[in-house]
């Protein structure tokens, strides 16, 4: 994993960590699992209704004499 990978990954973390600790004050721990919820459904959403869903199985096929493909 390159640090290009480790900043975003890490950094949001370290964001949505402040964030549900902040929303948690302000509205109390049910609400902002609630919200928390809601939110994680909708950023799967793009993806859900992107072609990406639309493509076909992807197969590995082994070489003619018998190996594995890499």
């Amino acid at each position: 994993m390159t640090a290009a990978f480790r900043t975003p990954l890490f950094g949001g973390g370290a964001l949505g960590g402040l964030s549900a600790g902040l929303l948690s004050g302000r509205l109390g721990a049910q609400h902002a699992l609630t919200v928390a919820a809601i939110t994680s459904a909708t950023v799967l959403l793009p993806l859900a209704l992107s072609p990406v869903t639309r493509l076909p199985p992807f197969h590995r096929h082994r070489h003619r004499t018998g190996g594995s493909a890499r």
